[in-house]
Parts: C-alpha cells; structure tokens; sequence
C-alpha cells in the first residue's frame, strides 16, 4: 500500500463567508444601474460617430452581436471589451472607487469582528 492520503484543506472563505457577490441585492443593483449608464453611453458615442453596428464590431475586433448585446444591456461584458468600445469611439473609460473605512468590517456580508 502506499502512503496515506489526505484531503486538502478548504480554500479560505470571503468576508461573504461564500455568498457571490451578485446574491447581494445592493450591490447587483449598483452594477446593474453602472452597466446601464455605460450601455446608454456607449450607444450614443456609437452614434455620434456615425458607426454601423458591423463598422464597430469591425474596429473593435469583437462580433456585432457583442456590441448589440452590450447596447441592450444583456449579459456581463468584460471590462475589456467596454474598454476598447470607449477607446474606438475616441473616449476614455475612467472608472473610480469609492471611500471606504477598511477598518471595520461591513456585517451586511457576513464578517464578523
């Protein structure tokens, strides 16, 4: 027989003590109401440029229905992808976190002190 095996140790849990981040209805709200704004955005610079859906999706290297997809705010697009949009249609993404006081845990998610 060879030597004894044993299971590995579980992966350390999150402040959400497991709980995806999308389970929590303010944040997915939060992210729902971003993905909204930058869809309307990207929309009209899309316009303003005078692009077809395909002339984007060309520039962009992505397929037209990605593009539409993000226009109508459906799925997660990646961040890069948004990115690119923004860089082809001569704007600039800047995204910016808020303040927060790390030094307390936020007990909405489950820490504990």
């Amino acid at each position: 027989m060879g030597p004894e095996r044993r299971a590995a140790p579980p992966a350390p849990r999150s402040r959400t003590h497991g709980r995806r981040w999308a389970d929590d209805p303010d944040l997915r709200a939060g992210f729902e109401a971003v993905l909204v704004d930058l869809s309307r955005d990207l929309y009209h610079q899309r316009e303003r440029c005078g692009w077809t859906l395909d002339q984007a999706a060309d520039a962009a290297g992505v397929d037209k229905q990605t593009i539409l997809d993000i226009e109508k705010t459906r799925g997660d697009p990646r961040l890069s992808t948004v990115m690119r949009l923004f860089f082809i249609y001569g704007q600039q993404l800047v995204v910016a976190g808020r303040p927060s006081d790390c030094s307390r845990p936020n007990r909405r998610h489950g820490a504990t002190s």
